[in-house]
Order: C-alpha cells, then sequence, then structure tokens
C-alpha cells in the first residue's frame, strides 16, 4: 500500500506528500510493531506452548524470541522506507541493506555466542542489532533525497488519518496473503515440534 501511494507522488513530483506519507507509516507502524513486541513479549511462553514446543528448548525459544520481538519497531521502520524507495524504482538500496545487515551480523554472531558463551540469547541480540542496522541505513540513504526527509512537527500533527487509511486498504489484499504464508509457517513448525527438539534443529 505504501508503494502504490510513493509510487503516485513520486511520478505527480508531490515531494511535501510522500514527507508526510513517510511520517505516518513510520509512526503508526513503529508504535503498532511495538506494541505487538510488548504483547508477544509478555505472551512469548504461552505462544509455544500453543505450538508444542519441545521442553528440552522451549526456554531457550523463549528467551530468543523476547529479545528479537524487540527489534519489530526496526522492522517497520524498514519496510516503510524499502517500500517508499521501491515506490521511486529505488529497489536496490532495500537490497543493500539487508546485505549490509547479513554480512555485519556474522561478526557479533560468532564473537556472542562463541567467546562470550552468550548462546541463543547471543544469536538473539545479534539479529536484533542487524535489525536495527537495516533500519539505520535505509533512514541515511533516504536523506539523500529531499521528499524522504521527516517533516517538521506541523499543526494538525505528522500523522494524515486519510494516507493511512488509504495505504491501509491499498495493502489489505498482501497483507492478507502474507499473513495466510505466515500461518502455514506457524502450522508447520507446530508439526515438526512434535517430533522433538533434535527434528526441529535438523529442519532450521
Amino acid at each position: 500500500g505504501v508503494s502504490l501511494l510513493a509510487a503516485q507522488m513520486y511520478g505527480r513530483g508531490a515531494g511535501t506528500e510522500m514527507e508526510k506519507l513517510l511520517a505516518t507509516f513510520t509512526l503508526t507502524l513503529g508504535g503498532a510493531f511495538l506494541g505487538i513486541a510488548g504483547v508477544g513479549s509478555l505472551t512469548a511462553g504461552k505462544l509455544l506452548m500453543l505450538i508444542h514446543t519441545p521442553g528440552d528448548i522451549a526456554g531457550q525459544a523463549e528467551e530468543y524470541l523476547r529479545i528479537v520481538l524487540l527489534g519489530l519497531p526496526f522492522v517497520a521502520v524498514y519496510q516503510v522506507y524499502a517500500a517508499v524507495l521501491r515506490g521511486m524504482g529505488e529497489s536496490k538500496a532495500p537490497l543493500y541493506g539487508v546485505l549490509a545487515a547479513a554480512l555485519i551480523i556474522v561478526g557479533p554472531d560468532l564473537i556472542l555466542v562463541g567467546p562470550c558463551k552468550m548462546g541463543v540469547r547471543g544469536a538473539a541480540v545479534a539479529t536484533l542489532a542487524a535489525q536495527g542496522m537495516m533500519a539505520a541505513f535505509l533512514w541515511f540513504y533516504a536523506g539523500r533525497y529531499k521528499g524522504l526527509r521527516l517533516p517538521r512537527w506541523k499543526r494538525g500533527g505528522w500523522v494524515d488519518g486519510a494516507l493511512l487509511n488509504t495505504g491501509i486498504c491499498l495493502g489489505v489484499p498482501i497483507a492478507v496473503q502474507s499473513s495466510i504464508t505466515s500461518l502455514g509457517s506457524v502450522v508447520l513448525q507446530n508439526f515438526m515440534n512434535g517430533f522433538g527438539s533434535a527434528t526441529v534443529a535438523a529442519i532450521t
């Protein structure tokens, strides 16, 4: 939905509207993802029980999940900026962000899990750092474009309700499709969990 709106605005040269689009979805999705992260962190143990996570790895899985969920707001920022850049025809930058994070995460992963002996917690912290890095990369990259800087505070605030509603309506079909795919992954994980932690580790 954000990509479609960005493409329309970019096509007609509406720089100010682009700033409003960026601010609206960065703040609303960032806030929503922060709320989801909070709820998820509080209910992580119960959620893992619902998909029959093997008891011998349930504690580690819960610890990992609680930490990784903290990165959801970073994911929201990354996705909004990536969507706007793609709408402008700049599809390489989001890929560069993912590649940079994937390459840089290797070092912290090896150090935190190995010498620091943080185990699962170390892997989760490295993942959290990578999520923050992806968001920061696109934020700085987008700063090259005048229309992609967050606007100054104005009367009426940063969030445009009409813009938000239009973006959500345009994004519903993709959101439904993505949700079905994600639900399928959860169902598959639930099935795999029934075979024990050795099978879970092998398939992962």
